[in-house]
């Protein structure tokens, strides 16, 4: 197994922005971008089955977790044609909804033409660890999710200590 990226932004958030009165009413106005709005602006629908055995995944970190009646639900809501069921938990997993999670496990299910979905989940609050766990767990499995979906971290610069840096860049190639 092996990770080909491990990357994340830097010196973000961005300064808070004031949108102006007019700007903010239509943006409002312009609907919300639902699973149908990814799979026609990306033409995900026409992308056939493969007969593989795909496998996707989310790391949910620091007390969010998935829950599984949500996620039925939004499935219902937008796509009902799909299981949506998550395949493999590695790690504890509340029934306690996080919306990281849940927005993470909602939109990856509902583009991928029911591949396999697995959840890690680290709920403790110290990240840095935590993300290294993550990565000796998806090295150590002798199948492993080709996509991953992340969306944890601090921004700063330096936030995980110079021994968990240093872990992440040597041990996993």
């Amino acid at each position: 197994a092996a990770i080909d990226t491990f990357a994340g932004f830097h010196g973000f958030p961005l300064n808070p922005v004031v949108v102006d009165k007019k700007l903010k009413e239509k943006l409002q106005a312009a609907g919300k971008v639902d699973p149908a709005v990814f799979r026609k602006t990306y033409n995900v629908s026409a992308v056939p089955k493969t007969g593989k055995q795909n496998i996707q995944a989310i790391a949910q970190f620091q007390g969010q977790y998935v829950n599984d009646k949500n996620l039925a639900d939004f499935c219902t809501k937008y796509d009902a044609g799909s299981d949506c069921k998550i395949s493999k938990y590695i790690g504890k997993n509340e029934q306690n909804p996080g919306i990281e999670s849940m927005l993470d496990v909602e939109y990856i299910m509902s583009l991928s033409n029911e591949a396999e979905t697995w959840v890690y989940s680290y709920p403790n609050f110290d990240f840095c660890a935590d993300l290294g766990t993550f990565g000796s767990d998806v090295t150590g499995e002798s199948t492993f999710p080709y996509s991953i979906s992340i969306s944890y971290g601090s921004q700063k610069i330096d936030y995980c200590s110079k021994t968990i840096t240093t872990r992440l860049s040597d041990d996993i190639p």
